[in-house]
């Protein structure tokens, strides 16, 4: 199980075999809040996750937390 907490607090389990691409769990939270996956940030100990990558390769453990932020990237100084 994975622990998904947004800027707004709240907390939604995951549960994802070591192997399944991280992409499922983006993908499926930015379904149910009805938003773009280009516009969120997952962060997993501080560093941005990548959809292609798994749960056994960032060596996330049984309760690891992922953060999911909107990207307010690319912005301009007016």
């Amino acid at each position: 199980m994975f622990l998904l907490r947004t800027c707004d607090g709240s907390e939604v389990l995951f549960k994802l075999q070591g192997t399944t691409l991280l992409k499922k769990l983006m993908m499926v939270y930015c379904d149910k809040k009805s938003m773009d996956i280009e516009q969120i940030v997952f962060l997993f100990e501080g560093r941005r996750i990548r959809g292609k990558q798994t749960p056994k390769e960032l060596e996330m453990r049984n309760g690891g937390e992922i953060i999911a932020i909107p990207d307010v990237s690319g912005g301009s100084l007016a």
